[in-house]
C-alpha cells in the first residue's frame, strides 16, 4: 500500500509535557510520525505544534478528536494542500567534487576544502523529491520537518 501522510498542525500550550502527551497518543494509534516542529508563536503562551503523521489510509478523524480533548490542546486543524502553505527547511552536506549546481544560488553556510553545507526550503513533497535525486551527491541532510501555516478554511 502506497504511503499517505496527514499534516495535523495545532497550538498548544507552551509547557511541559505537552509534546509527549500528543505523541504518545499518536503512537498509541499506531501511527508512524514522519517529521515534527514545534516553535512558541507570537504569544509566548502558546506554541504551534506541526506533525506529519504516515496514515496508510488511516482515517484521522478519530485521532484527531481525541487530541483535541486534551486540554492543552487550543485549535487543531487537519491540513491539506489547498488550505495552507507548508515549507520545510534542510541542511545539506555535500563533497566538492559533486556538481556545483547543487549549491549554486542556495545559502551556503559552511565550506571547507572538501565539502560544503548549503541549505534548502521548499515544500516537503518538494524536498522528498530534490533529496531522492541527489542522493548519490549528498553525505548527510538534517531536516526540519513541515512548518505550516493556514491560509484558509479547515477541519
Amino acid at each position: 500500500m502506497p504511503k499517505a501522510s496527514c499534516i495535523l498542525m495545532m497550538d498548544v500550550d507552551n509547557e511541559f509535557g505537552v509534546l509527549t502527551r500528543i505523541t504518545a497518543l499518536i503512537r498509541r494509534a499506531g501511527l508512524n510520525i514522519k517529521g515534527l516542529s514545534v516553535a512558541e508563536t507570537l504569544s509566548p503562551a502558546v506554541s504551534r505544534l506541526t506533525v506529519s503523521v504516515e496514515t496508510q489510509g488511516f482515517e484521522m478523524g478519530e485521532v484527531a478528536g481525541r487530541i483535541r480533548r486534551l486540554n492543552c490542546v487550543r485549535q487543531l486543524q487537519i491540513c491539506d494542500e489547498e488550505n495552507t502553505v507548508q515549507q520545510e527547511m534542510a541542511l545539506l552536506l555535500s563533497s566538492k567534487g559533486d556538481p556545483a549546481r547543487l549549491w549554486e544560488g542556495r545559502p551556503v553556510l559552511w565550506e571547507d576544502e572538501d565539502r560544503v553545507c548549503f541549505q534548502v526550503t521548499m515544500s516537503p513533497r518538494e524536498l522528498d523529491r530534490f533529496v531522492t535525486a541527489q542522493a548519490d551527491h549528498l553525505l548527510d541532510v538534517s531536516r526540519s520537518g513541515a512548518v505550516t501555516i493556514a491560509i484558509g478554511k479547515g477541519e
